[in-house]
């Protein structure tokens, strides 16, 4: 059956159409991809055109069955065993070892992961493969729960039925402990396909349907869907869905700039969320041993210390490792007599002496804070330094509080990355103790 034509008409009223029932966005340019892939249906149910066939689903599908159909050939639904390996690594290297911290401190040995648009299923099973090698000879519970609107796919990854070409990226000691034969095919083992669970979900219009929260979410290379809005309303509704310790993965070309401001960055395509905003006006006493920053100097402590300083204009980079509990803060700053960078491979090298693990170290950044332009200038430069610096080291900036008219008065927490700031006063405050 050759390729009908759609109007601009009845184009619109696909899009319409689309975006009612699953908050999808269809510009123009997926015009033709919606006219090839519903020109199957024209073809499948003997209809002339598409304005018999918008007919039909808004007047003639009492059961939702025909829009069940239009709403998978409207979804794209490409994925890969291990696709974005980063990811994957970021879990092994990051995610679990703080879990494992946060275990021996008295939490539940438990991992739950959302994979919230699964398509046919290689991103959970991924996920289920990395998780069972590393906790389950420990005996924690792992739930990983995927998802997806397209429920031909969902059919597809619960069989757990992959041809030989797909599983290629799949490594060779997961192949072998979680994959069996079946005649020229594959099927995921039911010891892994038993901790996925999958959903039907329309990720804008469904109501979840879990409760608590999870470990990390990944949601990649689904909100190039969605518009703004519709982006928005997404990302509130997941956050609630996160503890302050979780993560958010998104795909290799998307990113919250623009779209939400409740996370911060993590590491690539990797978010963390922000704690809820606590109004204060004086800082906490804590009893813990305190020390100052020395002048454009640094310091590291396997300890649990409570570093303090004030700055701004330069920039305080504050380094630790969450499960080694070792933390440190080095100053820096543009022109200044030292460089920059050596003193942060020196502050680096002093953690991983302490027992800190390099791939596991994470920043934050606080300072810039500057009054006159000279100054603002030099915090600008101060900040742009920090971050390149932090970048070529590999560690990740997981939050930072840089600029303003202002100094910080700040107080650093080396055991659990923790940072109390405040509006440095020279006047009226007395300072740190």
């Amino acid at each position: 059956m050759p390729v009908v034509a759609i109007s601009e008409l009845d184009f619109a009223a696909f899009q319409s159409l689309a975006y009612d029932a699953a908050g999808i966005s269809l510009p123009a340019n997926k015009r033709e991809m919606l006219v090839t892939r519903l020109a199957r249906r024209l073809q499948a149910l003997g209809l002339p055109g598409y304005r018999a066939y918008y007919q039909l689903l808004m007047s003639g599908d009492p059961t939702g069955d025909e829009r069940e159909h239009f709403i998978n050939c409207i979804t794209t639904n490409k994925t890969d065993f291990f696709r974005e390996p980063h990811h994957f690594d970021f879990l092994r290297e990051h995610l679990i070892p703080e879990l494992r911290a946060r275990v021996a401190s008295g939490a539940p040995r438990r991992l739950r992961i959302w994979s919230a648009a699964c398509s046919t299923g290689e991103e959970p099973y991924s996920i289920a493969m990395v998780a069972h090698r590393e906790l389950a000879r420990d005996g924690y519970e792992i739930e990983i729960v995927a998802s997806d609107i397209d429920t031909a796919v969902l059919a597809r990854a619960h069989d757990g039925h992959y041809a030989n070409a797909r599983i290629a990226e799949i490594p060779p000691e997961h192949r072998l402990r979680y994959l069996e034969r079946t005649g020229d095919d594959w099927r995921i083992r039911d010891e892994l396909r038993s901790i996925v669970q999958f959903h039907q979900i329309n990720l804008i219009h469904d109501r979840f349907p879990f409760q608590g929260a999870f470990d990390a979410i990944f949601i990649r290379n689904v909100i190039i869907y969605f518009d703004r809005p519709s982006q928005g309303a997404l990302f509130r509704r997941l956050r609630s869905y996160l503890a302050d310790t979780s993560y958010l993965f998104l795909g290799h070309s998307e990113s919250l700039l623009h779209i939400s401001d409740a996370f911060m960055t993590a590491g690539r395509t990797t978010y963390r969320p922000r704690a809820a905003r606590r109004r204060a006006t004086t800082i906490k006493r804590i009893a813990t041993q305190a020390i100052k920053l020395p002048p454009s100097g640094s310091l590291a402590s396997e300890h649990t210390v409570r570093i303090d300083v004030v700055v701004g204009p330069g920039v305080s980079a504050c380094m630790f490792d969450p499960a080694a509990k070792v933390g440190g803060m080095v100053e820096l700053q543009a022109g200044g007599d030292d460089e920059p960078g050596r003193s942060l491979e020196q502050l680096i090298a002093q953690l991983v002496a302490q027992g800190a693990s390099r791939g596991a170290l994470r920043a934050k950044l606080v300072g810039g804070g500057a009054a006159t332009p000279d100054d603002r200038d030099l915090a600008a430069r101060s900040v742009d330094l920090a971050e390149a610096f932090l970048q070529r080291a590999g560690i990740p900036v997981a939050a930072k509080r840089v600029g303003g008219p202002s100094r910080l008065e700040v107080q650093f927490f080396t055991d659990s990355g923790r940072l109390l700031l405040r509006t440095y006063e020279p006047v009226t405050s007395g300072g740190l103790t």
